[in-house]
């Protein structure tokens, strides 16, 4: 059996998320919701579209544990 490495969809991804978030803050303009309440409806919208895009996906921390026996020195 042939196998092939998966392609790196990651750059689509971040560019699906950024033309999500900035669709809603177009929409938000243009639906005159509040100066005030725009930053955070943004942000807000900006996780949800972070969570549905990336799903269980999402890059994890790359940090090395605290609790690896082999960084105790």
């Amino acid at each position: 059996m042939d196998l092939q490495p998966a392609k790196d969809r990651e750059p689509l991804r971040a560019a699906a998320v950024a033309v999500l978030v900035a669709a809603m803050a177009v929409g938000a303009a243009l639906f005159g919701v509040a100066a005030e309440a725009r930053p955070v409806l943004i942000g807000a919208f900006g996780m949800v579209a972070v969570t549905v895009v990336y799903g269980c996906r999402a890059p994890a921390d790359d940090r090395p544990d605290r609790d690896d026996p082999g960084l105790a020195g």
